[in-house]
């Protein structure tokens, strides 16, 4: 049990999506969720996709794209897929795995629901930050552009 304890410390450590939640509120976390391993090159869903769960990368790396376009090369520790938490939107773009993947799902269900109120609290703060970095990131690309 306590080797557990300590890997999941070290996922609430190493993982920004679980910053500021316990190392037992991020085994809750993995109880609701559903570890999923994914080989390369492995569609993980596609632009247009209606979509209500968001992925944690554990290990591995994913690439986001729209159309050709290469939007990003997401690793280990990063979230994608968060979108359709926040709006019933379909999918705005393509997720594949460019190496073997291990992905922690989570359902808007999931966090809204089964998960205590002031860990889901914690968490979709998380999702604001990292929304917010990747809005701030978009908006440097396009002022360099001009």
């Amino acid at each position: 049990v306590n080797s557990m304890h300590d890997t999941y410390e070290l996922l609430a450590r190493k993982i920004s999506f679980f910053k500021g939640v316990s190392p037992e509120d991020v085994a809750k976390i993995f109880a609701q969720g559903n570890v999923v391993e994914h080989e390369p090159a492995q569609m993980l869903f596609d632009k247009g996709d209606s979509g209500d769960s968001m992925y944690v990368i554990l290990n591995g790396k994913v690439k986001i794209r729209d159309g050709v376009k290469q939007i990003a090369i997401l690793q280990s520790g990063d979230i994608f897929g968060e979108m359709s938490l926040v709006n019933d939107a379909p999918r705005s773009a393509t997720a594949i795995t460019m190496t073997q993947s291990d992905l922690l799902v989570l359902s808007f269900n999931d966090i809204l629901h089964n998960i205590a109120p002031n860990v889901a609290a914690q968490l979709l703060v998380n999702i604001i930050i990292t929304l917010a970095d990747r809005l701030r990131k978009a908006n440097l690309e396009n002022t360099e552009e001009l």
